[in-house]
């Protein structure tokens, strides 16, 4: 949306049709019927027309049927977007002196990108019909785009979308819990439209590499007037406004290619869908109830009872359920498809002590035979109401919403006049035909259930749940990697110097562990994902990632340790590296060829000639165990001096080394432990 956030959602007329209020005409006349009329230039661009006598303003609108499904993701994502901001820049003028001539005498104007349409709109006086749609014409078509201030439009592509550019902290967490782990959305998974759960503004590494050329591109292929509509409601006439359209709009020069259709979904038979939402940590549970129906082959001509059924369910749900102190449900209803599938969703304000009850109530409602909870005469009463309700409604913006969505809920974008009102049908529609009606309708469509509830009495239970596997993964790892402590006579024990450096070097083990630990639980949550379509398995399903989730973060815990050095002991027969684990390395002394010191740039030209392996981050100082068999390694202790005598001293002569000499540091830092006699 210009310097607006873009939304994601279709503007159903259904949603449009609840939030209008029922209007008192201010005249003592009753104002003309509304008449929808088409014209269609001779470049194929299209016009539809709806008059309204009496109104002081018109509005005009230009819809280009392309979106975000028409990008690449990883190449062009987020350039539709971009394009539409592209737009308004003109080569004559500044960007502000030429939407000030709308702003000026009172008129507003926007835009909106989505998944498969860009819309553009002027509202103005009735008096600047000829400013408004040239205004119009020229955001929409250029001979060659402005693209002088494109740095500019990406910043605030940025602020509308929310995005700066990615710290340290950001780039870690991509490196852990990378994208490609996202799991799949609902279209994805319901009905194979991956390009339908992509974000409409693309991502900020894509969009921030758009070039001037591409946003070209973009706009050649897809702005032309066979891909194009107009819509105008007002005052004026459908001759007064083809006359001055014509020579800017219907004289654009037709390009002969055909507008950008996708045909309805065929043989795609919707699944079931079920999902539990658990309390989050330090909130209040939400107890809700999201309840209807995941559909398929819905048709245009299907389009009028679709509504009146949806205001229908509405209106039962929140007349027939209540509870406390005869307090009436909240309910928010969704209607959503593309190319005739999605969804129909109605969300519920429940209650904590009927919950399961009120549930049940609400299956059988929508879920069961319509006939049984809906009369003859409540019937009759919904619909005069929803009746009422639209040939009342004549404000501009309910009507262009009305008229609008007829047009983009048709097959080819192109109903009829007749077909562009949605309530004809509904006044022939009988309480027998609406039930059957809605009989076969539930029958093709699969049941959608999304509870955000705790699934016990408890409501943190999955938290106690989390951290009582974490404690067992902790304990499964440990018994795994338990070795017998070396039983030998200790000579030195020495520690490692965790300083910055050793910091650093715990932050990035456990990073590891964490991409690691992402990886494997998003690989549970893929395969879970059969759980959406079991009603009872939902109910269990996050309660089980959170058992899964502890066990694993204990595995990454103990894991992640056992390739941190905690301690180096010399003992009579072998060097030992203890991490912080149960895990311990053992070198032989047999094995050992030499000690080597090695400090400053040393350090890292005998690291990189030997390819020795660093136990610790510590490049610039230590010792280099040159190994007879394997490879060398570089240590770095506290007490390097008296860890390099004893170990040299035992390599070339092995004799016995006094517990004075051994206790001998040059930092006082050596700890002595007594020989503990050989096994």
């Amino acid at each position: 949306m210009r310097r607006h956030a873009h939304t994601y959602y279709i503007a159903s007329v259904v949603t449009l049709l609840l939030l209008v209020p029922l209007a008192t005409p201010g005249a003592a006349e009753s104002p003309s019927p509304l008449e929808t009329r088409f014209h269609a230039f001779g470049n194929g661009l299209e016009l539809y027309h709806v008059r309204v006598k009496e109104a002081t303003n018109f509005t005009l609108s230009a819809t280009v049927w392309v979106g975000s499904v028409d990008e690449d993701q990883r190449t062009n994502g987020g350039v539709s977007h971009l394009v539409e901001h592209i737009l308004f820049h003109q080569p004559d003028m500044p960007e502000e002196a030429f939407n000030a001539q709308i702003r000026s005498r009172g008129g507003t104007y926007n835009a909106r990108t989505s998944r498969d349409y860009t819309r553009y709109h002027v509202t103005l006086p009735r008096r600047h019909l000829t400013l408004g749609q040239g205004w119009l014409h020229k955001v929409v078509f250029h001979d060659r785009l402005v693209t002088d201030r494109l740095k500019d439009e990406k910043e605030i592509v940025n602020r509308e979308n929310g995005w700066l550019p990615p710290t340290w902290w950001h780039q870690l967490g991509n490196f852990i819990d990378p994208k490609y782990l996202t799991l799949p959305g609902f279209w994805t998974r319901q009905f194979g439209l991956r390009e339908y759960d992509e974000p409409v503004g693309g991502t900020y590494e894509v969009a921030r590499r758009l070039t001037a050329s591409q946003l070209e591109a973009h706009y050649r292929a897809y702005y032309y007037p066979e891909n194009m509509v107009l819509l105008y409601v007002g005052p004026h006439s459908l001759e007064e406004v083809v006359a001055v359209t014509g020579a800017t709009f219907g004289g654009v020069a037709p390009t002969g290619r055909k507008p950008n259709l996708r045909s309805p979904l065929q043989g795609r038979s919707p699944r079931p869908y079920f999902a539990h939402k658990l309390p989050q940590i330090f909130s209040e549970p939400d107890y809700r109830i999201g309840i209807g129906q995941v559909l398929s082959g819905v048709h245009f001509s299907s389009r009028s009872e679709m509504s009146l059924y949806y205001f229908v369910m509405k209106e039962l749900l929140e007349e027939r359920f209540r509870y406390g102190e005869g307090k009436a449900y909240s309910v928010w209803g969704y209607f959503d498809y593309y190319r005739g599938a999605g969804y129909l969703q109605f969300e519920l304000e429940a209650s904590r002590e009927a919950f399961w009850a009120q549930l049940k109530e609400v299956k059988e409602l929508v879920w069961g035979d319509l006939g049984n909870h809906l009369s003859r005469a409540d019937y009759e009463r919904y619909k005069t109401t929803l009746l009422e309700r639209v040939t009342s409604s004549r404000a501009l913006e309910d009507v262009h919403g009305r008229v609008w969505a007829a047009i983009y809920q048709h097959d080819l974008h192109r109903p009829s006049p007749e077909e562009t009102d949605i309530s004809g049908p509904w006044r022939s529609l009988s309480h027998d035909d609406f039930i059957e009606w809605a009989r076969s309708w539930r029958t093709d469509a699969a049941p959608l259930l999304q509870l955000s509830m705790p699934g016990v009495p408890f409501p943190y239970a999955h938290l106690v749940i989390f951290v009582l596997f974490l404690a067992i993964g902790t304990h499964w790892a440990q018994s795994l990697l338990r070795r017998p402590y070396p039983r030998e006579p200790i000579s030195l024990i020495t520690r490692m110097p965790y300083r910055l450096a050793g910091w650093i070097h715990v932050g990035l083990v456990y990073a590891v562990v964490a991409c690691v630990y992402f990886h494997l639980s998003r690989m549970s949550a893929f395969g879970g994902l059969f759980f959406n379509r079991v009603d009872l398995l939902a109910l269990l399903g996050p309660y089980l990632r959170w058992v899964f989730d502890g066990i694993l973060i204990g595995f990454g815990i103990v894991m992640g340790g056992t390739v941190i050095p905690r301690e180096v002991l010399a003992t009579d027969g072998s060097l030992v590296l203890t991490m912080r684990s149960p895990v311990f390395c053992r070198i032989p002394l047999t094995d050992i060829e030499r000690v080597e010191p090695v400090s400053g740039w040393a350090a890292w030209k005998q690291i990189l000639k030997l390819q020795a392996l660093p136990i610790y981050p510590w490049f610039f100082r230590g010792l280099i165990i040159h190994r007879k068999s394997g490879r060398s390694l570089m240590l770095h202790t506290q007490d390097d001096h008296d860890l390099r005598e004893i170990l040299s001293s035992r390599v070339l002569t092995y004799p016995a080394v006094s517990v004075r000499r051994a206790a001998r540091t040059t930092r006082g830092r050596t700890r002595l432990r007594k020989p503990v006699p050989g096994a």
